[in-house]
């Protein structure tokens, strides 16, 4: 019998929801978080420096530290793209996100295993998480006053991602998202980790200041502060997958790019520290005139 009722249901275990669960459990709210059993997202498992520091992720968990990257093109042609003076960390995401959801735990969050199955409400404004178990008959019941997360599966053979953030994250009530649920996954790279965590982490604050002041506006603040911080960059990518992902003529030519010493320092100047690059006009000039040059097809790729 879990007990309640809470201040906040997390629905969903990824990094995103145990990120959540652990800082508002560290706040002193009564916390749950639901996430059924078994559950390893199929990942390549890269993280930047910015989360290891931000998120105080220990060095036992990186399987691997990459200082290079290569691009190959449709047409099998390579370009090495090296880390000056760092690294991309690789981890285990069952090791990794099972790291995450303990360490929520200790900080004071309930743990339920289970499916997430719906939302009711009680006559009074409480919310009613309903979920099962497996083996076991019957649907059983979290009461909260808040949830963050709810992740439908779309399939079950894969895990797609959306590369897009919604236009919003709450429902203006009692119900925030976060994750993968948002839409944090960065366009052209694929990249969600971070963007997840960061996410959850907003998501925390939100739900933080909606508890204590009593106004559900104060979930909207989540998404608005996720978009300040890196909405330019999601539209970045947005208009460059548009672009170079549409054909492989295009494909080649991107790679091609890739190519220039400037743009790849530009690349992980922003992907290591998840801000924009150090101001550096020259350099962003001549990126302009080669991305004209390969979009005007003046070069060849």
């Amino acid at each position: 019998m879990v007990d309640g009722p809470f201040d906040v249901v997390v629905v969903g275990g990824g990094p995103a929801g145990a990120t959540a669960a652990n800082d508002l459990a560290r706040l002193g709210r009564k916390v749950a978080l639901l996430d059924k059993a078994g559950r390893i997202k199929p990942c390549g498992g890269a993280i930047p420096p910015r989360l290891i520091r931000d998120f105080a992720i220990p060095a036992s968990l990186l399987k691997a530290r990459v200082s290079c990257a290569t691009m190959i093109s449709p047409k099998g042609k390579r370009v090495d793209m090296p880390i000056d003076g760092g690294y991309v960390g690789m981890v285990d995401r069952a090791e990794f996100d099972e790291f995450l959801r303990v360490r929520a735990t200790e900080a004071g969050a309930t743990r339920v295993t289970g499916q997430y199955e719906r939302i009711s409400r009680e006559f009074d404004g409480t919310v009613v998480v309903h979920y099962s178990q497996k083996g076991q008959e019957g649907a059983r019941q979290l009461r909260t006053k808040l949830v963050v997360g709810a992740v439908k599966t779309i399939r079950k053979e894969g895990a797609p991602i959306p590369l897009k953030p919604l236009k919003r994250w709450d429902n203006g009530r009692d119900v925030l998202l976060a994750g993968d649920a948002a839409g944090v996954v960065a366009p052209a790279s694929g990249e969600g980790i971070y963007y997840a965590m960061f996410a959850g982490r907003l998501a925390a604050e939100a739900v933080q200041a909606c508890l204590t002041t009593g106004d559900a506006r104060a979930l909207a603040q989540a998404r608005r502060r996720f978009m300040k911080a890196h909405g330019i960059v999601f539209w970045i990518l947005g208009i460059m997958q548009y672009w170079w992902y549409s054909s492989d003529k295009r494909r080649e030519g991107f790679v091609n790019m890739c190519r220039d010493p400037d743009v790849q320092r530009l690349t992980w100047e922003s992907y290591m520290n998840k801000e924009k690059p150090r101001s550096d006009p020259l350099a962003h000039i001549k990126i302009f005139f080669k991305d004209l040059a390969h979009l005007l097809h003046l070069v060849e790729p």
